[in-house]
């Protein structure tokens, strides 16, 4: 009797790095993420709203990921947890 392994579990993307690292209120920026299995992103979590998100879907690569991050003038101040999303899974929170 021959087994086959089986093939591996898909991972969820991982965050390592997010620049810039701070936003102001009222204003839109690209946000660069950097990690790993990131060319499978399908939205960013961010908590709590007040936030637009729109990913570049032209340039992301597995390691990288750009994102057009809108800020509300009400949004709240400090830090905030986000993740990346994808059909597998939530990434590790950065902040």
């Amino acid at each position: 009797v021959l087994f086959t392994p089986l093939p591996p579990k898909p991972q969820p993307p991982a965050l390592s790095k997010v620049s810039p690292d701070s936003l102001q209120r009222g204003q839109s920026v690209r946000v660069v993420f950097e990690g790993q299995r990131l060319d499978q992103v399908e939205s960013i979590r961010l908590d709590p709203d007040g936030f637009g998100v729109k990913i570049d879907r032209t340039t992301r690569t597995p390691t990288r990921l750009e994102v057009d991050l809108t800020v509300s003038a009400s949004a709240a101040v400090g830090p905030l947890p986000l993740r990346v999303v994808s059909d597998v899974g939530q990434s590790n929170e950065v902040k």
